[in-house]
């Protein structure tokens, strides 16, 4: 397949034209400021950092259980004291001062971070009134995990989203690592919230079924996040985004050739769907998911030509079908 070949011509002026798009996306955004959140935030990770032994440690253990459900490398069946050990002395280890600092000098009090959650959850909100905004906690992991989400809870561990310049990081992936930042920590949340509200297309296991669920969730964090750049909705690049809007043609003929969009195999699902450095069926320069992105502009471009859709009757149709023929997709 071709590669990216359009790609430094067109970089600059996509970049320029994709900001243009955001502005206009942010000044067109409703009006949330009559909706009252109550934000029930409360930092467990500087609970955690003042413990001044172990049992201290434990009391903050039990009356949060989750934390060593989700956020501790140590097995759930050990025992408290045994794990608040632990975490302690991880807490006292020096090499986890530098996590420390780094975490203080990007996140400081979570004024900001406290700010998008409350301005997210009360867009949901004014789409869907009956949505019981969670309560959110952080806390420390260790680098092993970033992120739980309920209907009722959000735990963050902001010692894993520090980035790639930070002194440590998580075991992953290098290209996963660019990913781990603090401003995709939002805009993971509320896409994770898309799913109560996007029933899943039953007995479709079509490439394009999820292709247009993944759309629809991208769609829909677009929409409590008006003003948030596409790049971190999705978790690209800025390099990348303009990439696959300057050869959204390309992309789009890769697909057809392959005669990918109604397999259901899943070997090659995978390829274009979920996590990789690169999708080299299409190019070297095409990122993983691209197959997520073009389900996105499916979605877009279909209520671009159904103005009369809402976002709630789009988040209830099962049938991809509806989506894709009322889209009228066809890239330049």
């Amino acid at each position: 397949m071709k590669r990216f070949l359009l790609f430094l011509l067109l970089l600059a002026g996509l970049s320029s034209c994709g900001e243009d798009q955001e502005h206009q996306e942010c000044a067109n955004a409703p009006d949330v400021s009559d909706i009252v959140v109550e934000l029930d935030f409360v930092a467990l990770d500087e609970q955690m950092r003042a413990a001044k032994d172990t049992m201290e440690m434990v009391a903050i253990l039990k009356a949060n259980p989750s934390i060593k459900a989700h956020f501790s490398s140590i097995p759930e069946f050990v025992d408290d004291t045994t794990r608040a050990a632990s975490m302690m002395a991880m807490l006292a280890h020096p090499s986890y001062d530098s996590v420390l600092q780094d975490m203080d000098a990007q996140y400081g009090d979570y004024t900001s971070l406290k700010e998008e959650l409350s301005k997210a959850f009360r867009h949901i909100k004014y789409y869907y009134p009956e949505f019981r905004v969670p309560k959110v906690r952080t806390v420390l992991s260790g680098l092993y995990n970033g992120l739980y989400v309920s209907d009722s809870l959000v735990m963050i561990a902001p010692d894993y989203f520090l980035g790639e310049e930070a002194t440590h990081q998580p075991q992953t992936y290098d290209y996963l690592k660019k990913r781990l930042i603090k401003e995709h920590i939002v805009p993971t949340i509320v896409r994770n919230y898309s799913n109560y509200f996007n029933p899943t297309m039953v007995g479709d296991q079509t490439m394009l079924a999820e292709m247009i669920d993944f759309g629809k969730a991208y769609y829909f964090t677009k929409a409590m996040l008006p003003c948030y750049d596409d790049k971190y909705i999705i978790q690209y690049t800025a390099e990348e985004m303009a990439g696959v809007k300057a050869n959204e043609a390309i992309i789009w003929t890769a697909f057809v050739q392959n005669e990918a969009l109604f397999t259901t195999d899943m070997m090659l699902k995978k390829k274009f769907l979920h996590e990789r450095p690169n999708v080299v069926e299409i190019g070297n320069e095409a990122p993983g998911r691209v197959g997520t992105w073009v389900g996105w502009e499916i979605v877009r471009s279909y209520m671009e030509h159904n103005p009369d859709v809402s976002l709630q009757s789009m988040m209830k149709i099962t049938d991809p079908m509806i989506i894709f023929n009322g889209a009228k997709y066809k890239p330049i």
